[in-house]
C-alpha cells in the first residue's frame, strides 16, 4: 500500500521531504519518544488492535520510516509507536480510504479488505471517542485550543552553507575523527534564530485566540550532504530547525497541543513527534518545547536557500486554566541555599584550597555554571555528564563528580539541573 522521519540530533534524526517510491532512505529515522500512558498510550493500544496488524500485512514494504517518498507515512513501521504517530498524524478516514482505492496498489488495496476494515474502523472510533474524553479530562474540562497558523518568513541564506557531510574528502583527521568543519551545529554561527509574534504574525482566522505576548521562535541552519562526486541535478541542501522555544508573557498560562512545520505553503508531515506535545507554558516562563532534536527537510524535495518562506501550524495553542511545571531556576540550584551548590563549591568556588582550573570552573556564580551547559539541552552539557557519570561507565575525562568519598548528587536533583538546562539555563 503506497501511502517519515523525524531525527533527533543529539545525534540527529533527520526528516527528508522526499518523493518517489518505496525506497529506503539514506538519511532519517523516525523519532520513538514516549507517549501519554493514560491519553495518546491507550489509543496507540487501539491501534495496535484494529489497523495495525493489516498494515503490518500490507503495507509494511513501503509505508515504514525512512522509505523515500513516504511523507509522514510511516503507519507500516515495525516500531509501533513510529507507526501509531504517523497514522494519527495522517488521519484514519485517508488511510481508510486508501486500502479500499483498488487502483492504489493493485491486488493490496480494493473492496476486498472491507470486511476488515470496518471492522478496524470501529475499533478505532470506539477508541478516539475515548481519547478525546481522556484529553478533555486532562484540560480540565476545557475543550482543546484553536488551531493557528503563523505568517511565513524568509529563511535568511547564510553566508557559508555548511558542509555536513563526514564521507566527504578532508572531512576527517588522520584518526577517523569528523572535523568541526563538516559538522552543522559544531559553532554557534552555524544556526540562526527566527522568531514569530504570536500575538500579530498569525494568518488571518476567525478562531485565532487572544496571543498577545507569546512569542514562538527557533533556531535554523542550511547544511551541503553532497558526496566528492555529486549528481548533475541532484538537490543535496537541507534545512535543519531545532530548539523550539515559547516565550511566554501574555499574563495567562498556554497550551500548546503540538505544530507542523510549513515550508512554501506546505506542511511537512514528517513532524509526527511534534503532533502530541500537550505542554503547558506558564505566564513569565520561556519553555524549550522540545530539546535535543532538529527536523531537516532537503534532498529531493528542492529548497533554495534564501528565497524559502517558514511557518508553523500549531494544531492547538491557547490561554488555559492549567499550571504546567514549575522550572527550578538557578537561585534554588545554585544559589547561596541551593539544593545542589553544597556538593560543588567546596572545591569549585574561588578562594578554595583547591585552587587553579578546578577554581576556575566556579559553581557559585551564574557565569561560571552557564560556561559548563548547552541552553535547551541537558544531554550535552558537561555539568550533567560529570553529575551522571556514575550511572555508565566513566571515563578519564568523565569522572565522578562529586568524587568520592564524597556524596552523589541525587538523581532528583540532577533532574531539577536537567530541566534548569532545557528550559534555556536561565540567570534567574
Amino acid at each position: 500500500m503506497g501511502l517519515k522521519s523525524i531525527a533527533a540530533m543529539m545525534s540527529l534524526l533527520v526528516l527528508a521531504l522526499a518523493y518517489g517510491n518505496c525506497q529506503k532512505k539514506e538519511n532519517g529515522e523516525n523519532d520513538v519518544s514516549s507517549l501519554d500512558a493514560t491519553c495518546e498510550g491507550a489509543l496507540k493500544e487501539t491501534f495496535k488492535a484494529s489497523y495495525y496488524p493489516w498494515l503490518r500485512s500490507k503495507c509494511a514494504s513501503c509505508h515504514f520510516s525512512g522509505a523515500d517518498g513516504i511523507i509522514g507515512k510511516g503507519f507500516g513501521d515495525k516500531n509501533t509507536t513510529v507507526a501509531f504517530k504517523d497514522f494519527f498524524g495522517l488521519g484514519e478516514p485517508r488511510v481508510r480510504t486508501m486500502a479500499l482505492d483498488p487502483e492504489h496498489q493493485s491486488g493490496l488495496t480494493g473492496t476486498q479488505n472491507s470486511g476488515i476494515i470496518s471492522t478496524a474502523r470501529s475499533s478505532w472510533e470506539l477508541g478516539k471517542i475515548k481519547f478525546d474524553s481522556c484529553v478533555l479530562a486532562r484540560n480540565g474540562g476545557q475543550p482543546p485550543p484553536p488551531p493557528v497558523n503563523t505568517i511565513g518568513k524568509l529563511i535568511a541564506r547564510p553566508a557559508t552553507i555548511k558542509l555536513n557531510n563526514p564521507n566527504r574528502a578532508g572531512c576527517k583527521n588522520a584518526a577517523g575523527v569528523v572535523q568541526p568543519a563538516c559538522i552543522l551545529g559544531s559553532v554557534a554561527t552555524d544556526f540562526v534564530r527566527m522568531t514569530w509574534n504570536l500575538g500579530t504574525d498569525l494568518m488571518p482566522d476567525a478562531n485565532n485566540p487572544n496571543l498577545a505576548g507569546v512569542t514562538f521562535d527557533i533556531e535554523v541552519g542550511v547544511a551541503d550532504y553532497s558526496p566528492d562526486l555529486p549528481t548533475a541535478g541532484k538537490n543535496y541542501f537541507y534545512y535543519h530547525f531545532r530548539n523550539p522555544r515559547l516565550t511566554n508573557n501574555s499574563g495567562s498560562n498556554i497550551l500548546v497541543s503540538g505544530f507542523m512545520l510549513k515550508l512554501n505553503g506546505e506542511t511537512y508531515f514528517d513532524g509526527t513527534t511534534f503532533t502530541m506535545l500537550n505542554q503547558t507554558v506558564n505566564a513569565g516562563v520561556n519553555l524549550f518545547l522540545l530539546n535535543n532534536q532538529t527536523m531537516a527537510m532537503g534532498g529531493n524535495f528542492l529548497i533554495v536557500p534564501g528565497s524559502d518562506l517558514v511557518s508553523f501550524m500549531f494544531s492547538g495553542i491557547g490561554p488555559t486554566t492549567l499550571t504546567g511545571t514549575v522550572t527550578p531556576t538557578f537561585t534554588s540550584l545554585f544559589g547561596p541555599a541551593g539544593t545542589v551548590r553544597g556538593a560543588c563549591v567546596a572545591c569549585h568556588l574561588n578562594g578554595t584550597a583547591n585552587a587553579g582550573a578546578l577554581a576556575a570552573f566556579n559553581m557559585s556564580t551564574f557565569a561560571g555554571v552557564s560556561a559548563k551547559v548547552t541552553p535547551g539541552n541537558a544531554a550535552v552539557s558537561r555539568v550533567i555528564l560529570r553529575m551522571e557519570s556514575l550511572i555508565t561507565a566513566p571515563t578519564a575525562n568523565q569522572s565522578v563528580m562529586p568524587p568520592a568519598p564524597n556524596a552523589r548528587v541525587s538523581q532528583t536533583e540532577i533532574d531539577k539541573v536537567k530541566a534548569w538546562i532545557n528550559a534555556g539555563a536561565q540567570n534567574n
